[in-house]
């Protein structure tokens, strides 16, 4: 997509990956990078500080081992399983959501084990 998208506006794309969104974010503010394409989402404060193109929304999908197949075969499953997350991402937003949905039907909380990715990098 990245190819095609350079070919189109007719500017070279560098693309660099990185070690998460902190990083992205922060190379951005820094000016390391002049654009970021990923999984983020936007909210007013970081439209404070960026401008952005929401081109696609999305919900979450979860991956599991396949030998723990039998144990996911409905929505179901996921309340009061530990789970995992970027916090930041529409991960961290649905994970929120469902953890309503399974309250709202009985069941446990998913437990989320999120890595740390704060809204503004190194800000309060």
């Amino acid at each position: 997509m990245q190819e095609v998208l350079s070919e189109q506006l007719g500017v070279p794309f560098d693309v660099q990956t990185t070690s998460g969104l902190d990083a992205m974010l922060s190379g951005m503010l820094s000016g390391r990078y002049h654009a970021f394409n990923g999984p983020v989402r936007t909210t007013p404060e970081r439209e404070e500080d960026f401008d952005a193109i929401v081109w696609m929304t999305t919900r979450t999908s979860y991956l599991y081992l396949e030998e723990a197949a039998d144990d996911r075969e409905d929505p179901e499953a996921l309340c009061g399983a530990r789970v995992a997350g970027v916090t930041g991402s529409v991960t961290e937003s649905q994970l929120e959501l469902y953890t309503e949905w399974c309250s709202e039907n009985g069941l446990d909380a998913p437990s989320s084990s999120a890595s740390r990715t704060p809204t503004r990098p190194s800000w309060p």
